[in-house]
């Protein structure tokens, strides 16, 4: 069987604001049970660096950062403490998340199933409920070599395939899911 990918699309954004961009392309077919929607590769510069509200929804994000750190308050405490985070995953949450960018940003970021997430990161959910971790503290060196390798990858398509890859491995390994 041949694996697919659909090929990426990109959106652009300039104005007095500020400018971003970003490339959004679906899975490898062999990832799709366990990947939510599509990959996203993006920059973003901006005149202010405010905060945003980040809604609950059925997946868990994880966000491999190339620039500065975001900072991460909640679950639900709009003006509470912020945590600082390089790359780092979420689990699910019952309620909104406050998220800051420190500067200008540079990342992408894969929204896992339940399921995917799981395989890929090796942790019970119940571990990540209503919690931000650093992606260092799961996935331990893994984390820091592949947030490496995509960074110097010589352009998007050569960050998705090596993100292909990557999220290949661990599910190759745990063998094939329950057919329920």
């Amino acid at each position: 069987m041949t694996a697919t990918a659909s090929p990426a699309r990109v959106l652009r954004h300039d104005s007095d604001l500020g400018v971003w961009e970003m490339a959004l392309r679906g899975p490898d077919s062999r990832l799709r049970p366990f990947v939510h929607g599509e990959y996203c590769d993006w920059f973003e510069t901006r005149t202010s660096f405010g905060r945003r509200r980040e809604l609950p929804f059925v997946a868990v994000p994880v966000i491999l950062n190339f620039g500065p750190n975001y900072g991460v308050s909640g679950p639900g405490d709009p003006h509470g403490p912020m945590e600082y985070h390089g790359s780092f995953t979420a689990g699910l949450y019952d309620t909104y998340v406050m998220v800051q960018s420190t500067g200008p940003s540079r990342a992408m970021q894969i929204n896992l199933t339940p399921f995917g997430a799981r395989r890929v990161l090796g942790v019970p959910m119940h571990e990540l409920t209503n919690r931000t971790i650093r992606l260092e503290d799961i996935l331990g060196d893994a984390a820091r070599l592949l947030v490496d390798r995509l960074q110097d990858a010589p352009g998007r398509a050569a960050r998705f395939a090596l993100l292909h890859a990557f999220l290949l491995q661990p599910i190759a390994r745990s063998g094939s899911p329950p057919p329920a």
